[in-house]
């Protein structure tokens, strides 16, 4: 099954990533309209990456209302650029916390962080947050969270990962709360 994502698919699933929305919220938030919305929806639920939960309203006349939300299937994620190829099936979490952090960043950064990030995909799936705290020319600095007991050995792996990586033009720094 081809599983190619358009821009506006990909914007959508950002969207839905941060938080679980009606096809109305979705097309008002991106200025677009509803029937284009729905299509890019059903879509994207064809191809797995998103479901739908029908809430029945209490009470009240109309149709029950749909609220889309990223499936916890695993997703398959392809990368290809000069700098970088990568193939990785994945879970719902790892995807989420890759939406959330990856728009933080300029795009010359987000090639090199997803290198990073995809390659040690089951270390990033043991955080609970990842922010952006800091950028610079060729620094980026991050804020992670995770359960305590894995915290310190996270941030030596994630350190460490990151000094392994080769050609790598810009370092990623991970600190704890």
């Amino acid at each position: 099954m081809k599983q190619d994502l358009t821009q506006s698919q990909f914007v959508l699933l950002e969207n839905l990533a941060n938080k679980s929305s009606s096809a109305t919220d979705l097309a008002n938030k991106l200025e677009v309209s509803l029937p284009y919305v729905l299509n890019q929806l059903k879509l994207l639920e064809a191809k797995s990456f998103i479901k739908k939960e029908i809430i029945k309203k209490t009470g009240l006349a109309g149709k029950p209302k749909q609220i889309y939300s990223i499936a916890t299937s695993k997703i398959q994620l392809n990368i290809v650029s000069p700098q970088i190829t990568i193939s990785k099936s994945i879970q719902n979490k790892s995807m989420k916390l890759f939406l959330q952090i990856i728009p933080q960043m300029q795009e010359n950064k987000q090639i090199e962080f997803s290198k990073l990030y995809w390659n040690n995909s089951e270390l990033f799936s043991k955080l609970t947050s990842i922010k952006k705290i800091s950028e610079s020319n060729n620094k980026l600095n991050f804020l992670i969270t995770s359960i305590k007991e894995n915290e310190k050995i996270l941030i030596k792996k994630l350190n460490e990962e990151n000094n392994n990586l080769k050609n790598n033009k810009i370092k990623f720094t991970f600190t704890i709360n």
